[in-house]
């Protein structure tokens, strides 16, 4: 199992390059627990990426680098959106996990706009991507961003970081208000994205400024992945390059 733990059903592996059943099963258990762990850990060359990618690498994976049984038996086991996960829908909107879906774990029931959906039988929507449960990595940027908060004419904010459930900005007008829709034209780093959000919290910064935070509730899966990209400042190819997710060869 220790020795044949890096092989892969294809021969792509190490040190000997077996194939299929040459393979010891014990050692496909080792390969794909080993790999699994690998993706959710932080690396030095790498950083951590989240459940979902994990389980849809190991899924497209199955046949390839790993016995598709053995393969099979470990995705019934682990959960691609954990409890409190942020996911993207194919409809551009942004929901929360309340509970997972053991039958199917690609259909979780979610909090969605207030209410609860079970997408494996209310049919609003298929997940596209997921972030991290509860957490979310932020970086500072400058930059700015256009808001409509319902008057006639968008207003203008300083744009102080981002992360992939939100932003927070410096808004010179002082008018939005917590639960606060609003349309968000960002301009940061180069990139244009567009997104809808909710005012989380608001704090006085001076007369008439205000700090404001805003969790995105609408936004398309291509916008998703700009973000992801500013704040992971990973491009992601990167992330499908087998070396960088499975671990590098000595």
């Amino acid at each position: 199992m220790v020795r044949c733990h890096h092989e892969r059903a294809d021969g792509s592996g190490y040190p000997e390059g077996l194939k299929g059943s040459s393979i010891p099963q014990m050692a496909y258990l080792a390969a794909i627990a080993d790999t699994y762990d690998a993706m959710l850990s932080d690396r030095t060359y790498r950083r951590r990426i989240s459940p979902s990618l994990a389980y849809q690498c190991i899924r497209t994976s199955s046949g390839r680098l790993f016995d598709a049984e053995v393969a099979a038996n470990f995705l019934r086991l682990v959960n691609p959106y954990p409890i409190g996960s942020k996911v993207f829908l194919n409809t551009g909107e942004m929901a929360e996990v309340l509970q997972e879906n053991p039958n199917n774990p690609l259909m979780p029931l979610v909090l969605l706009d207030g209410q609860e959906v079970n997408l494996a039988t209310d049919r609003k929507g298929t997940i596209v991507s997921g972030c991290f449960p509860r957490s979310f990595r932020r970086v500072n940027v400058t930059g700015k961003l256009d808001y409509d908060a319902g008057q006639a004419n968008p207003f203008q904010g300083e744009l102080c970081n981002i992360s992939g459930s939100g932003v927070c900005f410096l808004d010179p007008q002082g008018v939005l208000k917590i639960t606060g829709t609003v349309r968000m034209h960002i301009q940061v780093d180069g990139e244009d994205i567009e997104a809808t959000g909710k005012v989380m919290w608001t704090k006085p910064q001076g007369p008439g400024n205000s700090l404001v935070g805003i969790l995105f509730s609408r936004i398309t899966p291509e916008n998703h992945l700009k973000i992801l990209r500013l704040v992971d400042s990973i491009e992601p190819p990167s992330w499908l390059k087998e070396d960088a997710l499975f671990g590098e060869k000595p």
